[in-house]
């Protein structure tokens, strides 16, 4: 049965390919597919600025060497579609098509037209794409923190390499930021390393922009103006989601965003920050399991989901205007590293997940590019210290970003660009 299905699913790309072979396409034709959590985080054509495909798009649209380029653009928000159009309309864009994700009949139509072709991850390969087109996976970090390579071990590795064959003809390109982070993405996804560019991700060029007018947005939205903001960006786990393979019982416990099973533990991280008259802004994982979350007691938090019902904030306006971060495993500091200011890093569930996904590089602490925490007081100090004005790690924290972002100009766009447009 497994092998007639796979045949039929085979005859079906035979013949949405020869559709898409026989279909004209735009020399200066473009389709743009952003990343899915679109839906969750609310990013479009005007909330950009952390999507590196809607980030591109963006500096397509907004300079005048390109107007004349044909637009294909994936959409998620079926209500904003009148503002895009009329967007489009204000600022003479006559050569945007909107594209609804969920609709396959307009996505394949809109792909056939287009020469080339941007998108955000691979975890979606198109199969019927033609050699008459370029597609583009403007990709995300390496995770060496989070170990990937347990879902080639999972579905076992004959039929992984099946599905990466499918991911390296779907694909003629993959961006990243430098040499070892192609290397360490090829290794981990089973993807041809010679494919790999690195020029850069789009949605860093905006951590190279003034901040004062976005923070001042952010304090508005806050009703406060503090004198320091810290920003917490902690990752999901995966042995706390339902549906998940990884999903481990004996593990799981009920927790604040801050890890602790009694909120009164956060009282000495909200004095530090009384203190110092600061802010931590936390952005919670859009795969977070919201069911084990209990409310903490730490007043000077404030959680960037309620902000942005005022304002359409991303996770890199949040970097941008923040003096300090806070993360976990996420690969989100790598981003931050732009900003050459602190990292801390809160591993106080680290033996649960090491024993559980694991990690891609293990010791991960070489790659740390801050002081490490494992208890709520040892937090405390730390972002005493850091408030205080000590910067410790600034010299590690430059050694990382030598090493994970070749590209430190604020100008990848620019260079990817000039690489497929021109």
């Amino acid at each position: 049965m497994f092998v007639f299905l796979r045949f039929l699913r085979n005859l079906s790309v035979i013949c949405l390919r020869c559709i898409n072979y026989f279909t004209s396409k735009g020399d200066k034709a473009i389709m743009f597919i952003p990343h899915q959590n679109c839906l969750f985080d609310n990013y479009d054509i005007f909330n950009y600025r952390s999507d590196n495909v809607l980030a591109f798009l963006h500096y397509i649209i907004t300079n005048p060497a390109y107007s004349d380029w044909k637009l294909n653009v994936v959409y998620y928000h079926k209500d904003k579609l009148d503002k895009y159009i009329s967007y489009c309309r204000e600022n003479n864009l006559n050569q945007i098509d909107f594209v609804f994700h969920s609709s396959s009949y307009q996505f394949f139509k809109a792909f056939c037209r287009s020469r080339l072709v941007f998108t955000d991850n691979y975890y979606l390969p198109i199969r019927y794409k033609t050699s008459g087109q370029t597609v583009v996976c403007m990709g995300y970090y390496a995770a060496p923190f989070k170990d990937d390579f347990y879902k080639i071990e999972r579905i076992g590795y004959k039929e992984s390499l099946h599905l990466n064959k499918v991911v390296n003809e779907s694909f003629d390109y993959h961006l990243s930021t430098s040499d070892m982070c192609s290397r360490l993405l090829s290794v981990d996804s089973l993807i041809y390393y010679p494919k790999f560019l690195s020029l850069g991700f789009p949605r860093n060029d905006v951590l190279y922009e003034p901040a004062d007018a976005m923070r001042q947005l952010f304090c508005k939205a806050m009703d406060r103006t503090p004198r320091k903001i810290i920003c917490y960006a902690p990752t999901h786990r995966d042995f706390e989601e339902h549906n998940n393979v990884l999903r481990d019982d004996n593990i799981v416990s009920k927790k604040t965003l801050f890890g602790s099973s009694n909120p009164e533990d956060e009282r000495v991280l909200n004095d530090v920050l009384e203190k110092h008259d600061a802010i931590i802004i936390a952005k919670v994982h859009p795969k977070q399991e919201r069911s084990v979350l209990i409310d903490g007691s730490c007043s000077r938090v404030v959680l960037y989901s309620e902000l942005v019902k005022k304002y359409p904030f991303c996770l890199h306006d949040l970097l941008l205007v923040s003096d300090a971060l806070i993360t976990d495993y996420s690969s989100t500091f790598f981003d931050y590293l732009h900003m050459n200011r602190p990292i801390l890093f809160y591993f106080y569930d680290v033996d649960k997940l090491d024993s559980n996904r694991g990690f891609f590089i293990n010791p991960i602490y070489p790659m740390c590019a801050g002081d490490v925490a494992y208890t709520m007081d040892q937090l405390a100090t730390m972002v005493d210290d850091v408030l205080e004005g000590n910067d410790r790690a600034a010299e590690k924290r430059n050694y990382v970003h030598s090493m994970v972002n070749l590209c430190q100009d604020g100008k990848s766009s620019e260079r990817i660009a000039s690489y497929f447009l021109k």
